[in-house]
């Protein structure tokens, strides 16, 4: 993934779903970090989203449940380059231990799914797709989203990544608060690229808009609201001073997992 996708056509973020926790909002040491593995899938059969939701989701949402992972979502590239991902599917876990719990999907498996073979399955999977990379972020900061339907996901290269990610948080995120509570935006995520890493990669760090419905947000007047004083074309050449964004693209949500109550 890291090496030789093509560089900007290819979305990677995390992205995305991004049902956080509120527990992980927090700019508190003592919070443990949210993880975010995204991983890029490009479909083979017809039958793929069938395979994630009957097969998969059932066992994510097992491991979920035993607390070996935070959330997993399936998202379909809905405007965007599908020739390499068309699917993305995103785990989250919250801290090492669960980044790192080794528990399988073999593991539970059977108790998932006691009248399906291991082996069948395994190929039946391997025959409706190609996980073609992976990557792992970590968030930052933002406005934990409610229910969405799409998530639009903007890749960006920061010119010195502290300056770039304070200049989020103090620029755009209440922005996105006061769209949010207008009812134009679910919610608001920044996340850094943990790995993979280095020249190679044409983005470090990101943002996602999560959307109820697709259209024009007033933005400008939003920007009014969080920063009276402050000119919108003064906002963007900061913005554009501190990172470049090099590729966004939407994506509709097609499948979710969460713990109760999140």
């Amino acid at each position: 993934m890291l090496y030789a996708r093509p560089a900007i056509a290819t979305a990677a973020l995390l992205i995305a779903i991004l049902i956080l926790p509120q527990q992980a909002t927090a700019q508190d040491e003592e919070q443990p970090t949210l993880y975010v593995q995204v991983d890029c899938m490009k479909s083979t059969s017809a039958d793929y989203e069938n395979v994630e939701t009957e097969i998969w989701q059932p066992m994510h949402q097992a491991m979920v449940n035993q607390g070996k992972k935070n959330t997993w979502a399936l998202y379909w590239v809905l405007y965007g380059d599908r020739s390499d991902c068309d699917y993305y599917t995103v785990n989250t876990y919250l801290g090492e231990e669960q980044l790192n719990d080794p528990t399988s999907f073999a593991d539970v498996f059977a108790t998932v799914h006691p009248d399906k073979d291991w082996n069948e399955i395994g190929m039946k999977t391997n025959a409706s797709r190609e996980m073609v990379w992976t990557e792992l972020w970590t968030w930052v900061d933002g406005i934990p989203p409610g229910e969405h339907q799409y998530a639009q996901v903007n890749q960006m290269r920061a010119h010195d990544g502290t300056n770039a990610l304070r200049k989020e948080r103090e620029i755009w995120k209440p922005i996105h608060q006061v769209l949010k509570d207008e009812g134009h935006r679910a919610g608001w995520g920044l996340y850094s690229l943990w790995t993979p890493y280095g020249t190679s990669m044409p983005y470090n760090y990101g943002t996602v808009d999560f959307l109820k419905k697709l259209g024009p947000a007033p933005v400008a007047q939003a920007a009014k609201t969080a920063h009276p004083d402050w000119e919108m074309a003064a906002i963007g050449q900061v913005m554009e001073d501190a990172r470049d964004l090099v590729h966004g693209e939407t994506w509709m949500l097609v499948a979710s997992v969460q713990a109760a109550g999140n």
